[in-house]
């Protein structure tokens, strides 16, 4: 476990210090990856390998690797497209439920998908597959509640813990660059000033030469988020969001108001929420 530990730590100072730096998983969330994928090939040929519902004794060995491959592929992706969907009709609304309410509509279209192929199967291979439509609905419905919602908050809390572990290490190219009397303290903001990187510590706060772009890669580590394209906060200190005028601004635990963009206030209302 250490040794997972210290191998995760490496790769996220890399990360921190390379120009290909995980800001770039942020800017990409929500577009599937090879990464993704290969979860989804390799989900599909563990239940090639186990042969769930009697597949292992009625079908080939190279058909019963493809067919599961390519239905786990397929349901992999009707899920990816409506969680797309629904987070951005209820942009609002907290992350369980958004996951939530992607349940109907995927057990209805993996449903269909699933009827539509075995009757394909059965009819051109000649084969005896199973197809009722309302059986599928039903253990589409009955897999999402108590299998994939869980295993995606579960993976969510596990991220945001190894996140908090292994950005550890990455905080230092930040706090090495504080002026004397800051080090040693916690950024809880961040804010770009010219040429400069103004910090927000929970000792004070001091301005830093450094791009803002590179403060961002130091704190990922840090559970939060940017309110603005020149602003980051931690989301431990963040006491209220409300409107501003024709905008809206964040009230930290210090006193200090963040603004927050337009473009970001429906990012800023999910993480808070999440």
């Amino acid at each position: 476990m250490h040794e997972w530990q210290g191998h995760i730590r490496r790769w996220w100072i890399f990360t921190a210090r390379s120009t290909r730096t995980v800001m770039s998983d942020y800017a990409s969330r929500g577009e599937l990856r090879p990464g993704h994928w290969l979860f989804a090939v390799l989900v599909g040929v563990g239940c090639a390998l186990i042969g769930p519902y009697g597949t292992y004794l009625t079908m080939p060995t190279e058909f019963r690797f493809a067919y599961w491959v390519g239905t786990i592929l397929v349901g992999f992706n009707i899920w990816w497209q409506l969680e797309r969907l629904c987070f951005r009709v209820m942009r609002e609304s907290p992350y369980l439920l958004i996951e939530l309410a992607v349940i109907p509509p995927f057990a209805i279209l993996n449903a269909s998908f699933l009827y539509v192929l075995h009757e394909s199967i059965n009819r051109l291979l000649g084969m005896r597959m199973h197809a009722d439509w309302l059986n599928y609905l039903v253990s589409n419905l009955v897999l999402s509640t108590i299998v994939i919602v869980p295993m995606i908050m579960l993976a969510r809390h596990l991220m945001r813990q190894l996140r908090s572990r292994a950005g550890g290490d990455a905080i230092e190219l930040l706090t090495q660059k504080f002026p004397p009397q800051l080090r040693g303290s916690r950024p809880f903001a961040l804010a770009a000033d010219g040429h400069y990187v103004r910090v927000y510590t929970t000792a004070g706060e001091g301005l830093v030469t450094m791009k803002f772009e590179d403060a961002l890669r130091a704190v990922v580590g840090i559970d939060g988020f940017q309110t603005h394209r020149s602003w980051w906060v931690a989301r431990d200190e963040v006491v209220d969001l409300r409107p501003n005028g024709s905008s809206s601004e964040i009230s930290m635990t210090s006193g200090l108001k963040v603004p927050v963009s337009r473009r970001k206030r429906a990012s800023v209302v999910r993480a808070l929420r999440s």
